[in-house]
């Protein structure tokens, strides 16, 4: 799942939505949370919030990842990927399939309740950076300024709001695959998404239920 997929459900609870984030903005600076992470008893209120968003992570993403429906979708989504450079052994066309799905999923929330993309945003800064570095300094995580200083990035940038094009989602894509070492993606790429788009909107119900989101939650003006 991505950020907004992420914090879908939390809308609302600002420390809930960042901490949902915490993980994958970690791992922009190289640093980890171990999926076996258990909220702590007694913790601060706005840190206690992180907490649990980081568990809502990590638990989302468990029942997500099996879902059969979304590794049928990533089959589909790898096979035409693969189809389109079946001679490049360093294309890795699984891993930018789930990428690709994850990303394209946050792009249907978008296109459903536009409101939704402006809700997480007003969350996030909401939040007060220095509970990012102490949150992380209270888990004895390494990077907590870079924590706080790629949140902040995060929310100046809004990447989120460029999912709706085509050549916005090839490049989220890219970045991931930047931060994996792998080759740059073939140029051609972005003339994929369109198709792929319309692959993963037309299976997003089921997608959504997967992912425990409620479909009627996406209504505009919900």
């Amino acid at each position: 799942m991505n950020y907004l997929l992420h914090g879908l459900e939390a809308l609302g609870e600002p420390y809930v939505v960042a901490g949902t984030a915490v993980p994958d903005w970690l791992r922009v600076v190289g640093r980890r949370v171990e999926p076996s992470f258990a909220v702590q008893a007694g913790e601060p209120l706005p840190l206690a919030g992180i907490s649990r968003g980081v568990e809502l992570h990590f638990r989302a993403d468990r029942r997500f990842h099996s879902a059969p429906e979304f590794q049928a979708t990533c089959r589909r989504v790898s096979a035409r990927l693969r189809s389109e450079w079946p001679q490049d052994p360093r294309f890795r066309a699984s891993f930018y399939a789930h990428i690709l799905v994850e990303i394209l999923l946050d792009a249907e929330v978008i296109a459903r309740n536009p409101e939704t993309l402006d809700r997480y945003y007003e969350s996030l800064e909401s939040v007060d950076d220095v509970l990012l570095v102490a949150w992380a300094a209270g888990r004895a995580i390494e990077g907590g300024a870079d924590l706080a200083r790629i949140a902040r990035r995060f929310i100046d940038e809004r990447f989120l709001a460029t999912y709706d094009e085509d050549e916005g989602v090839a490049q989220a894509v890219a970045r991931v695959g930047r931060r994996a070492r792998l080759p740059d993606l073939p140029k051609t790429f972005a003339r994929l998404v369109s198709a792929i788009r319309r692959d993963v909107s037309e299976h997003s119900d089921e997608l959504f239920r997967c992912a425990g989101v409620r479909v009627e939650s996406l209504r505009a003006g919900s």
